[in-house]
């Protein structure tokens, strides 16, 4: 049976609203998006992509999918790169604490449509 990962949570900014980060989601930004540096310099760097970046949401179809997976936990998605094409990185957060950092390179999340 797989065990859960144990992810410590970091203080963090604040920077909107986020006030934690994971050790997880560290490991996985200098992993997938190629930081380096010592841990403060880690974080200071995501806190830059987090300012830059603007609150996304998934495309029509894709919400209950993402949903299940994660035990129906809301969270805050935040677009990172290019909003007119809704290409770039995505960072999660629940509870004001950032779990993790992507690629969107399936173009799941976009800025959100006006209604």
């Amino acid at each position: 049976m797989k065990q859960p990962a144990i992810s410590i949570r970091i203080p963090f900014g604040p920077v909107k609203g986020i006030q934690w980060v994971t050790t997880h989601c560290l490991d996985r930004f200098k992993e997938r998006a190629g930081v380096t540096g010592t841990a403060g310099e880690v974080l200071r760097h995501l806190e830059k992509w987090l300012e830059k970046s603007q609150p996304a949401e998934l495309r029509p179809g894709k919400v209950l999918k993402k949903m299940l997976n994660h035990k129906c936990r809301p969270a805050q998605y935040y677009l990172m790169g290019n909003p007119r094409k809704g290409m770039g990185w995505i960072i999660v957060a629940e509870d004001s604490t950032i779990k993790t950092v992507h690629k969107n390179d399936s173009g799941e999340w976009r800025l959100p449509v006006d209604k």
